[in-house]
């Protein structure tokens, strides 16, 4: 709207390249999806003699739709080379990043790469903060939003790898406080459950209830206690709970994640973010990292988070352990080739190898998926890590935040790519440039 593009001093054809041809592509995304499942059921109540007639419709209506999608982006949503093209020297993707960052007019982004089991190259381009024109590099913490959860993922397997609990134990047995979903009898919610998202546990207002400013002012448990336990501040029978049996059907929970974190802190009495100074970061020499803002000496070197074009005070939420996490490229990317390597880097081992293969295993194959299902066809949810078309890993997005950390298996390179923005176009292009990287996976391996 013209009042908007006065306001923001937005040129037109800036803001139709950077705001409108991306959510317009994510709109015929997901009408792609759409279609895909109505015609989908349609299959399900047509008669016999037309489900053939019907199924090749479907066939054709995707593959047509697809070669829209990739022309459409090809054409419209400038960032990366096409993911087919090689990369024959990392200058390409230096530049790539740096045309990223002006196309779409985005604070600062900086990009690991893990390749022969190590950081290989990481750069950063823009600015951690544009007020005071500190530039960003691939040691600024940022903000990780969900990718976070990788890292609780990581605390609660080396948990398990040391018998403080069982993946299988009833979660009730560790906590303080019961939780019983009040729309089914005689379930049994487990920490595996936890993990995949499959407890039944819902997300319910968490923006409106958990984010503050600085760090939270309120206990981990303490809230978890207020929102899953009758007669909590944050309780809520119809909203917190989802009227399914665990193990049944995925459906994606921050408290759940939050509440795993909290068990290690009932089962070893070590506060979490403790726990992963001392199993994880602390290891793997993971400088600039932590939790909380606490723990930074200097909190103005952190990445600000930017909205809208507009900077963000720096925040936190109740729900820590699924998402408030900060480090840097450099620091992050020491974790994914820890993982990459089976869990050990430089000498240094926080987990198993047979650990890090179970945690990054489908565990659920069968389980509902919802709308999920059309939205990412061959997802397969493993212990907090995702797995699809062979990359691991995780992505995130909050306010003023965007991630991306994923490795392929077959070669063994990964990429993190962290953003203090969070715009579609954001999520768009760091999701094409990481595509880039690991299809270009063999040739990185060659150029380092």
């Amino acid at each position: 709207p013209p009042d908007i593009l006065l306001q923001e001093n937005r040129n037109p054809n800036e803001y139709i390249l950077q705001i409108m041809l991306p959510e317009f592509y994510m709109f015929l995304q997901y009408f792609h999806y759409f279609i895909f499942g109505l015609l989908f059921l349609c299959i399900q109540c047509v008669p016999w003699f037309l489900k053939p007639v019907m199924a090749l419709a479907l066939v054709l209506l995707v593959v047509v739709s697809g070669v829209i999608l990739v022309m459409f982006r090809a054409m419209f949503i400038p960032g990366c080379p096409d993911s087919g093209n090689t990369i024959e020297s990392i200058n390409e993707v230096e530049s790539c990043i740096a045309d990223i960052v002006e196309t779409y007019d985005l604070p600062g982004m900086a990009v690991a790469v893990v390749a022969h089991g190590d950081v290989v190259w990481s750069t950063g381009i823009g600015y951690a903060n544009r007020e005071t024109g500190l530039r960003t590099s691939p040691d600024t913490p940022y903000m990780l939003a969900s990718v976070s959860k990788v890292v609780t993922g990581v605390a609660l397997m080396h948990a398990w790898e040391n018998r403080v609990f069982d993946l299988d134990d009833n979660i009730n047995d560790l906590l303080p406080f019961k939780v019983d979903n009040p729309w089914v009898l005689g379930e049994v919610i487990t920490i595996r459950h936890l993990l995949t998202h499959t407890s039944g546990i819902r997300d319910h207002n968490l923006t409106k209830n958990t984010y503050v400013k600085g760090d939270p002012d309120v206990a981990l448990g303490d809230f978890l206690k207020g929102y899953l336990a009758p007669g909590g501040k944050w309780y809520n029978a119809e909203k917190n709970f989802a009227g399914v049996m665990p193990g049944v059907t995925f459906s994606y929970s921050n408290v759940g994640i939050a509440l795993a974190g909290h068990l290690i802190e009932t089962a070893t009495h070590i506060p979490f973010y403790e726990y992963c100074a001392q199993t994880i970061f602390d290891p793997l020499e993971m400088d600039q990292t932590g939790w909380y803002l606490a723990g930074f000496e200097d909190t103005s070197i952190i990445a600000v988070p930017y909205k809208d074009g507009k900077p963000l005070e720096h925040y936190g939420f109740y729900t820590y352990p699924d998402g408030q996490l900060r480090s840097s490229a450099n620091g992050m990317g020491r974790f994914l080739a820890a993982i990459i390597n089976g869990g050990e880097l430089n000498g240094r081992r926080i987990l198993k190898k047979t650990t890090v293969d179970y945690m990054l295993k489908p565990q659920f194959t069968d389980v509902d998926k919802g709308e999920w299902t059309f939205i990412y066809r061959g997802f397969e949810q493993g212990l907090v890590w995702t797995e699809q078309h062979g990359y691991y890993g995780h992505n995130g997005n909050d306010q003023g935040i965007t991630s991306v950390l994923l490795f392929d298996k077959a070669t063994g390179v990964g990429v993190v790519i962290l953003c203090n923005a969070n715009s579609i176009s954001a999520s768009i292009v760091g999701t094409r440039l990481a595509d880039w990287i690991l299809l270009n996976g063999q040739a990185v391996n060659e150029l380092f």
